[in-house]
């Protein structure tokens, strides 16, 4: 998988046998939990320390390992637009853990079942129209820098 990769430009960190790279992931993150967080949006090097190391050391793009399972961090926002639209299903949700399950449900976010999918997805947009979020007149919404 690294090789294929690489060969279309993708690097990261080597696959290292079993769970070492879980444990480099859980160190980083108790060394940003034990920091002062600075006041900026960018939130990225306290919640997810491992994917800003990756971003400095290898791109917008770089291939990770979670135990045995490798991981496609993508950053740039065409390619994140094409993975998101998924026209052809090339890209598919990971398996979530069954810890995961039980705390989220099987919901929008974690079917694979596409069916399921497009009626969730139905409802979801009749919650979140326009209409459904004006409150006294003033349409609320959020801005992401």
């Amino acid at each position: 998988m690294t090789r294929l990769m690489g060969k279309q430009g993708i690097r990261g960190p080597p696959y290292k046998f079993l769970y070492v790279n879980n444990e480099e992931v859980l160190q980083m993150a108790m060394e940003s939990a034990m920091k002062a967080m600075d006041f900026t949006h960018d939130i990225l090097p306290r919640v997810q320390p491992h994917v800003y190391a990756g971003t400095k050391i290898y791109g917008n793009t770089f291939l990770s390992w979670m135990g045995t399972k490798p991981q496609l961090f993508i950053r740039d926002p065409e390619f994140m637009r094409e993975v998101l639209n998924n026209q052809n299903g090339d890209y598919q949700k990971p398996d979530i853990l069954s810890i995961s399950k039980r705390l989220f449900g099987d919901g929008l976010v974690t079917t694979n079942d596409e069916k399921k999918r497009v009626h969730l997805r139905k409802v979801a947009n009749k919650a979140f129209n326009a209409e459904s979020l004006k409150v006294n007149g003033v349409i609320c919404f959020g801005i992401a820098s």
